[in-house]
């Protein structure tokens, strides 16, 4: 897997609880300095952006699963 899927994976990971999480905690917690990954996340319908906050969506829990499956 490239580094930008295995960042995808840890983000959704940390978010899979259906919890809102502040976007500077996750940012904080894997040294990310670009925001263009949580946006991407966003525009593909894994995550929403809101506020500030980041939740994942059905799809990206699909696709959080699917990668444990394999």
């Amino acid at each position: 897997m490239s580094k930008f899927g295995e960042t995808i994976d840890r983000i959704l990971e940390m978010i899979q609880n259906g919890d809102k999480v502040y976007l500077k905690t996750i940012r904080d917690r894997l040294i990310l300095s670009d925001t263009a990954i949580f946006k991407f996340m966003n525009e593909f319908g894994l995550i929403e952006l809101n506020e500030g906050t980041v939740r994942i969506t059905k799809p990206g829990l699909e696709l959080l699963v699917l990668g444990h499956l394999n």
